[in-house]
């Protein structure tokens, strides 16, 4: 797989390509129907490069190559022109005076009036079998004018970004990507407003009819070929994009700093003399009929890419301690060689699902697939883009309808799927186990979490907890392994469906151990600085801790509050003295923040049973003395660790008795941290560590 991102660069050819090309591979053609014609001026390497691909290509149709040197101020360039021309690899004509991109181009193509023309830029590289799959689309039809190729920067001809100068590489070559069109897009072309010069197939028996280049208002370069093209069309001839052909176009080697300008004075031109021909443009653009063809080559990229042996992650766009395990999980399965797709709910329209590569960049044009339409159409897409195996992760986003079509999907296309529950979504719609008043709810039974959902509704209206519930069961019950991140999720998850095997999968956690320099504070402090991690939503513990400051505050209680992250209502502690919220900060500066707080101990206010706590993580990694609620996954984790503090549940509903608690806490010495047991979690050759429990 190449790199991708890197720019495009032309390097011309060595001395031993050309001679191994004369000596094995160049063939003169004896009856030529086309001349391959290319102006020259300047640019060495990429001129260079042009040449030697077109001789270095394969087409069975016979062509010339002509060369037409516009009196070239680089001599290194000429030079090697006069060594090569001894070889009958081209001909070559030079002007004795400089004449222009439009000018030069005109004389070459009135050379041999019985053949048709190429018009390629210097700057350009083509491959294999390229003019045979020009020359077809010129001919498959009647009444073709001319004939453009897709490449990276060809304005309406352009891939993967349409109407973009797309530079840089991706992981495949140019000679890579002219295969994959010439296989998935064979024999197809769309009809284009104009052609797009730097490499356009003109027929000659157009060009008898309304002649060449426009040399009187077009003599500069730029506009030319969108103005023959519009007399074409007026004519009565057609223009085509071969969406089989792709040819490099590096770019601006013969205008260089003039481009922008000779393109602004062309368009004005243009406008005067075809006014109807810039809303044509507008119009094709808005309707994209290429989209289809670009569609194609992303797909077999991603086909070409996953070896049929892809693993697609499905997730919500909610973001937080879900997306982060999906991408650790998905950089996991890359460190083991599995190729690794994400799929996700499209916004405004929750019966789509977008699945992209976690690896592969610019492909702008992947479909989005509703899979409520077609299942076995979905199914059989899945098995084209490679994917073997599905893990879903979250459902949020998606309508109603996923579980049962994934299912089936699944089902249709041979592919097992996995579950990884990070919430309580899948048994409470309100998904936190939380009541109206944004507590933990107890867990009242059926009747309870029906008057519940009846009275506060919840993100997704007031459904049926039954109904909900066994949407759920149905999908679970037919996933291959349903894993959760702690043993009290899976306890809790088992009082809803008895009969489904929760499978243990902590977070990963890796301790850094690098060393970070710690800010030297005062010893002596008045208060106790507690700092509360994250992201404080009322489930959170939000409101609880306004609560608690309040308190805190109102009685003189030496507590200070530091929020390293932010709440949900961040007005509400703007009055507090003793609380200071930090605001978003990046993962990776995290620990030296914890480090360089001067806190005594970290609080975890949440009021529902979390279900693993990333923030936790980090409190551990930073040493710091964790204290919270005996509920959920953070309690269970403190517990198993040794290190940190419970307060009963039941003091949750007691903003006093909390603030009582934390000033009078008992806190360990730093010492005491050794012997707790907190374990790293690592998955190496994840297929079997991870996805293989048994």
């Amino acid at each position: 797989m190449m790199q991708s991102g890197v720019k495009r660069c032309p390097v011309a050819p060595t001395l031993i390509d050309w001679e191994n090309l004369i000596k094995s591979k160049y063939k003169k053609h004896l009856n030529p129907i086309i001349d391959v014609l290319i102006p020259i001026y300047r640019g060495y390497e990429e001129t260079m490069r042009c040449i030697y691909s077109v001789l270095n290509s394969s087409p069975k149709v016979e062509y010339r190559l002509v060369l037409v040197n516009d009196k070239s101020p680089d001599m290194h360039l000429v030079d090697n022109l006069e060594i090569l021309l001894k070889n009958d690899l081209f001909d070559l004509y030079t002007n004795t005076d400089n004449l222009g991109f439009v000018r030069s181009c005109n004389l070459g193509m009135k050379l041999h009036p019985e053949r048709d023309i190429v018009l390629l830029n210097s700057d350009t590289e083509v491959f294999g079998d390229w003019l045979d799959r020009l020359y077809a689309a010129a001919y498959r039809t009647s009444q073709v004018a001319t004939v453009t190729p897709f490449s990276n920067n060809a304005e309406i001809c352009s891939y993967p970004y349409f109407v973009k100068d797309n530079a840089h590489n991706i992981e495949i070559s140019d000679f890579e990507i002219d295969q994959l069109m010439a296989e998935v897009n064979m024999g197809h072309e769309v009809e284009i407003p104009t052609g797009v010069g730097f490499c356009m197939y003109i027929r000659r028996a157009c060009l008898n009819q309304i002649g060449l280049f426009d040399e009187q208002n077009f003599g500069h370069g730029y506009g030319e070929e969108n103005d023959l093209c519009v007399r074409a069309q007026k004519a009565g001839w057609r223009n085509l994009l071969a969406a089989d052909v792709f040819v490099t176009h590096y770019g601006g080697s013969s205008f260089g700093d003039s481009k922008q300008s000779r393109i602004n004075v062309a368009l004005e031109k243009i406008n005067s003399l075809h006014p109807e021909y810039l809303p044509s443009v507008a119009k094709f653009i808005q309707n994209d009929p290429v989209l289809v063809y670009r569609r194609n080559v992303d797909v077999a990229r991603l086909s070409l890419y996953a070896r049929k042996q892809a693993v697609l992650l499905i997730s919500h766009t909610w973001g937080g301690g879900t997306e982060r395990h999906v991408i650790e999980l998905g950089h996991l399965l890359i460190e083991s060689g599995i190729p690794v797709f994400l799929g996700c709910p499209v916004s405004g329209e929750s019966n789509k699902i977008s699945i992209k590569s976690m690896e592969l960049s610019q492909m702008p044009n992947l479909p989005s697939i509703d899979f409520t339409q077609d299942t076995i159409l979905f199914a059989n897409y899945l098995k084209k883009i490679g994917i073997d195996q599905l893990h879903v992760h979250h459902f949020i986003g998606f309508s109603e309808y996923f579980t049962d079509f994934m299912r089936l999907t699944c089902q249709y296309a041979g592919v097992v799927y996995d579950v990884t529950l990070h919430d309580y979504y899948s048994i409470c719609p309100r998904i936190t186990m939380t009541n109206g008043s944004g507590m933990y709810c107890g867990e009242p039974g059926l009747i309870g979490c029906n008057d519940c959902i009846s009275e506060h509704s919840s993100p997704f209206g007031r459904p049926n907890i039954i109904e909900w519930r066994d949407r759920y069961i149905r999908f679970l019950n037919a996933a291959r392994y349903v894993f959760v991140p702690d043993q009290d999720v899976a306890e809790r998850m088992r009082r809803y469906m008895p009969d489904i095997l929760f499978i243990i999968r902590p977070h990963i956690f890796k301790p850094c151990v690098a060393s970070i320099s710690k800010k030297v504070l005062p010893s002596h402090k008045v208060k106790r600085r507690v700092v509360i991690l994250g992201a404080l939503s009322d489930h959170k513990g939000s409101v609880l801790l306004r609560e608690v400051a309040k308190i805190a505050e109102r009685d003189n209680l030496p507590l200070e509050f530091v929020v390293i992250g932010y709440t949900d209502r961040d007005q509400d502690f703007i009055n507090l003295s003793n609380v200071h919220i930090t605001g978003r900060y990046e993962q990776e500066d995290l620990q030296e923040i914890l480090i360089n707080s001067n806190a005594d101990f970290s609080w975890f206010p949440a009021v529902w049973p979390e279900t693993y706590s990333y923030t936790l993580s980090a409190i551990f990694e930073a040493q710091l003395y964790p204290v919270a609620f005996d509920l959920g996954a953070v309690a269970a984790r403190i517990r198993k660790a040794n290190w940190g503090y419970l307060m009963p549940l039941s003091m949750m509903l007691n903003p006093l008795f909390v603030a009582q608690q934390l000033t009078k806490l008992d806190i360990p010495k730093i010492e005491e941290f050794k012997k707790s047991t907190i374990p790293e979690i690592e998955y190496p050759n994840t297929l079997v560590t991870y996805y293989n429990p048994f």
